[in-house]
């Protein structure tokens, strides 16, 4: 009599169910590392494009004896960063508008200091509050950077908005500082721990956040954020203060 023949069972066994789950697990645990990876290389760019304008700004002024932008020789980059120059604002949606604050036309420079891409002059120079082309200009006239990149694209940072640089005043002083606009908050974060040591109170140190999005405040208390956003995705605005720095403000401001 012949045995029924039995259907041969298939399917995964449990050793190798663990080694599929082991080897998604290891893929997960690359993809994670690879965000991280690429997240620390572009905060690291974004403190290098400051770093860079820091840098070029005192070369400038060991060649020159005045910073790039300060036409009257006063010690204070014309500029006014607290609205740009009245032009634009920190807000979002006004990347355009920022854009329009720098010259993109590729002419040469000019010796007409009116003109968007003219420079100070060398003596008897005048203030010019609301051209923001002025500090680039200065370096690319004394040779201390390129002429044929446009400022617009010097200018541009990582996370595809601008760095401008000028003076603002916060509690009746006057500081030169360069302002970063709206990038996320854990790029932010990740440069704070890298220019200030810490991440923990954007309102200290010569990094900050900045708690407007228009016009920056006269005063520290309005100026700065205190917080970060709790979502890392929203973008925030930075300032950093290359010389003088201003009191700080309690957190949770």
């Amino acid at each position: 009599m012949k045995k029924p023949m039995t259907k041969k069972q298939t399917g995964f066994t449990l050793v190798e169910l663990s080694v599929v789950v082991l080897i998604a697990g290891l893929l997960l645990m690359a993809v994670m590392k690879g965000q991280t990876m690429l997240e620390n290389a572009r905060a690291q760019k974004l403190v290098n494009d400051v770093k860079n304008v820091e840098a070029l700004i005192g070369q400038y002024e060991n060649l020159k004896g005045r910073l790039p932008g300060d036409c009257d020789r006063d010690g204070v980059i014309d500029f006014q960063v607290h609205d740009l120059g009245a032009a634009a604002t920190y807000a979002l949606n006004a990347n355009p508008t920022r854009a329009a604050v720098y010259d993109y036309s590729g002419a040469d420079l000019s010796a007409t200091a009116s003109d968007p891409l003219g420079y100070c002059a060398e003596t008897a120079g005048t203030a010019v509050s609301t051209n923001g082309n002025k500090w680039i200009n200065d370096l690319r006239a004394a040779g201390v950077t390129s002429r044929a990149t446009t400022n617009r694209l010097f200018a541009k940072h990582v996370a595809e908005d601008f760095i401008f640089v000028g003076n603002l005043t916060i509690d009746g002083e006057i500081y030169n500082a360069i302002t970063i606009a709206n990038v996320p908050t854990w790029m932010a974060k990740k440069a704070a721990v890298n220019l200030n040591g810490s991440e923990s109170l954007s309102s200290r140190g010569q990094l900050r956040r900045l708690a407007q999005a228009d016009a920056i405040g006269a005063t520290a208390a309005v100026a700065f954020s205190g917080t970060w956003p709790a979502d890392n995705d929203t973008v925030v605005n930075l300032i950093y203060f290359f010389r003088n720095v201003p009191d700080n403000v309690a957190s949770g401001g």
